[in-house]
């Protein structure tokens, strides 16, 4: 084993390891003199960068070291110490050679234009260096709206840019502030794109009929985010609207919907085995007409 990581030190010092199968691997399984050894992890990170996730800590704090790596792949910024994480000409190295590294960035720098406009220039979007950080963020996330999930706290915050991430990416629900997960406009909006996003919202507004209906009716598995104890289920109107999209609705309806033959008959044109849900006591569950 000893001979094996000798000549393996040999290999990446006289600049073979690009050569090599599984060269992350190979570090991986090294001993952890070789993890430590500053020559040889050096020279291993300039041909495959990868090798600094298996590098030892204190050569993930080592400047030269990260910088030699994120140069040549620019997301294993991900492995690197936290203190260089934050420093802006690391992070900048990185995007420029990956621009999906920014989301390993310190969140200091998460609101940063210049690593911004360099890492969503490499990553072929359309950015000016006279944009603002927002500008150049609404820019990514106009793209691809889970990237919420990487931003700033600040962003998260603002409106617009949850309302361009959403427009987007329904699910973005999920990274945006809090203020949001209770703002119904903002849920109706994303809803109404995919209704298992109400999964996100705040429980007051898996209570709210407009917001349920909504959700509901446009993916019949959002229910399983429903409040089944809100008011609305003493409602006809609403239920029939429910089981309109899933008859599974009728389950946690009142008694006395139950017992309505025209509620029941829709659900089981949605959901045949929702019968089961109707009420025993009117014999619902074993009429022609339910059974059809």
């Amino acid at each position: 084993m000893q001979v094996r990581f000798f000549h393996l030190r040999l290999w990446w010092t006289l600049g073979d390891f690009c050569d090599l199968p599984g060269a992350s691997e190979l570090m991986q399984e090294a001993p952890q003199f070789i993890k430590s050894d500053r020559v040889t992890v050096l020279s291993a990170v300039k041909r495959n960068g990868w090798a600094l996730e298996h590098a030892a800590d204190t050569l993930k704090q080592d400047k030269e070291v990260v910088l030699a790596a994120v140069n040549e792949s620019g997301c294993v910024l991900e492995h690197a110490a936290d203190t260089l994480k934050a420093e802006k000409e690391v992070v900048l190295s990185a995007v420029i050679q990956n621009g999906a590294a920014w989301p390993f960035a310190s969140n200091h720098l998460k609101d940063d234009k210049d690593i911004f406009f360099a890492a969503f220039k490499q990553q072929g979007i359309t950015v000016d260096k006279n944009m603002t950080a927002k500008e150049l963020m609404l820019a990514r996330i106009k793209r691809k709206g889970k990237a919420l999930e990487y931003a700033a706290e600040k962003f998260k915050q603002d409106k617009e840019v949850v309302l361009a991430a959403l427009k987007q990416d329904d699910k973005a629900l999920e990274y945006a502030a809090e203020k949001f997960k209770r703002d119904k406009e903002v849920v109706l909006l994303a809803v109404k794109q995919d209704g298992l996003a109400l999964e996100f919202a705040v429980d007051p507004l898996k209570a709210d009929r407009e917001v349920v209906v909504t959700a509901v009716k446009q993916k019949g598995d959002a229910l399983a985010f429903v409040d089944k104890r809100a008011n609305f289920w003493e409602e006809r109107d609403v239920v029939l609207s429910l089981v309109q999209s899933t008859g599974r609705a009728l389950e946690f309806a009142s008694n006395s919907i139950r017992e309505d033959k025209e509620v029941v008959l829709v659900a089981v044109g949605t959901t045949p085995t929702s019968l089961k849900f109707a009420s025993a006591d009117k014999r619902l569950n074993q009429d022609p007409d339910c059974l059809k």
